[in-house]
């Protein structure tokens, strides 16, 4: 469900608590907002996909090395999710950033879930 509000925790039914400025300070493509129903999903997702593939690389690689996954793309990116935040090889840099894709693919889901 794409974004329709600005996300500010304990205002118009805005659920969970998410800290906006973590992602926000990886770019401005990872701005987020809120749905109708108040659930926090990126302002532009397709953006922030390309930038989180550009920009995440590292990360990404590992979480599919360590898995065994195809590279990401729209039919694979919830295992991704899944994953991220189980990685145990790589440098601390990659698996700070396997953690953070976790966080962001939790986000991005919401940008096209029906609720």
């Amino acid at each position: 469900m794409k974004y329709s509000k600005e996300y500010v925790v304990g205002q118009n039914n805005i659920k969970g608590s998410v800290d906006i400025d973590y992602f926000l300070d990886r770019g401005k493509e990872f701005e987020i907002g809120a749905n109708k129903y108040g659930c926090a999903v990126l302002k532009n997702p397709k953006e922030a996909f390309k930038k989180l593939k550009a920009d995440y690389k590292d990360g990404l690689r590992i979480i599919g090395k360590e898995f065994n996954l195809l590279p990401i793309n729209q039919l694979n990116y919830k295992s991704y999710g899944t994953y991220g935040w189980q990685v145990t090889t790589g440098s601390k840099e990659e698996i700070e950033q396997a953690k953070f894709i976790s966080s962001f693919i939790d986000i991005y889901e919401n940008s096209f879930s029906k609720n």
